[in-house]
C-alpha cells in the first residue's frame, strides 16, 4: 500500500481542507462545530466539514483569509503551530495557510482537466464508421445528430 506523502513540518494528520476547518472549529469550540455561534469567522460557514449554499468553493483561500489574521505578523509562512507544542495539537489548517492544498500535484492545482474535451469528443470531428459495423452509409448522419442509440433510428 502507498504511504501518503507528508508536508515538511506539519506533524498533524492528513486532511483535506474541508475536514482540516472541521477539526479546527472542534478544537476552537470545545464541543460539536455545529453548535457554534461565532458568525463572524470566516470558518464559520464550513464548521461541519460541508460546501453550504453560496459559500465559496476555495476552501484554501478562505484558510489563508484566517491564518493572515492568526499568524504573527501576519506571515503565515512563518507560522509554527504545524509542530505539536506541549499541551497543543498541530493545527490542522497549518498546511493550507498559504492558500493552497500541499497535496495536490502542483500540475493538477488550477487547472483544467485536459482530457475532457478528447473523452466527450468536443474536437469537432466525427468518427466514421468501421467496415462491418452494424451502421450502414446511410447512418452518419444520424449518428451525428445522436440517433444511434434509437431503435428507431435510420
Amino acid at each position: 500500500m502507498k504511504s501518503k506523502p507528508s508536508v515538511p513540518g506539519y506533524a498533524g494528520k492528513r486532511r483535506t481542507p474541508l475536514q482540516a476547518i472541521a477539526a479546527f472549529c472542534r478544537e476552537c469550540f470545545g464541543g460539536p462545530a455545529g453548535a457554534c455561534a461565532s458568525a463572524d469567522c470566516p470558518f464559520h460557514p464550513y464548521r461541519q466539514g460541508t460546501f453550504p449554499d453560496g459559500a465559496t468553493r476555495n476552501v484554501v483561500a478562505v484558510v489563508r483569509r484566517y491564518c493572515e489574521g492568526c499568524a504573527a505578523a501576519d506571515t503565515p509562512g512563518g507560522c509554527t503551530a504545524g509542530d505539536a507544542s506541549p499541551g497543543l495539537e498541530p493545527c490542522p489548517c497549518w498546511p493550507f495557510r498559504l492558500g493552497r492544498n500541499p497535496y495536490v500535484g502542483a500540475g493538477r492545482q488550477g487547472a483544467p482537466k485536459p482530457q475532457a474535451p478528447q473523452q466527450l469528443d468536443l474536437t469537432g470531428a466525427q468518427a466514421a464508421p468501421t467496415p462491418g459495423s452494424p451502421h450502414g452509409q446511410g447512418d452518419a448522419a444520424g449518428l451525428r445528430r445522436g440517433l444511434s442509440h434509437r431503435k428507431d433510428a435510420p
